[in-house]
């Protein structure tokens, strides 16, 4: 794994491929040129989950992947009201409320 300020990647093999997850909405030039650098060199698939949308420039097909980076550890009460739903009809009951 290697984290620059704009991207996270991690590197794997020929199975596990290359995943990139980039962070920033505009990467400088330098961050873009390794970007692709190490998407070319990739010996295995590349994925690169971009929020922004910018790595049209590699030719990709692009969709959004959602994600959640934090630091690991404890996390401070929900400020909305969490409801667990089990089954089909306690979430329709919901969506009439």
């Amino acid at each position: 794994m290697f984290r620059r300020h704009g991207f996270n990647a991690v590197v794997g093999d020929e199975r596990a491929g290359l995943h990139i997850l980039n962070q920033e909405p505009d990467l400088d030039g330098v961050e873009l040129a390794e970007f692709t650098s190490r998407a070319a060199r990739a010996i295995g698939p590349v994925d690169a989950e971009d929020p922004a949308q910018r790595d049209g420039h590699l030719g990709m097909r692009t969709w959004r992947i959602p994600v959640m980076l934090r630091q690991p550890g404890a996390v401070a009460r929900p400020a909305a009201r969490v409801i667990r739903v089990r089954t089909p009809r306690s979430c329709e009951r919901l969506s009439t409320r």
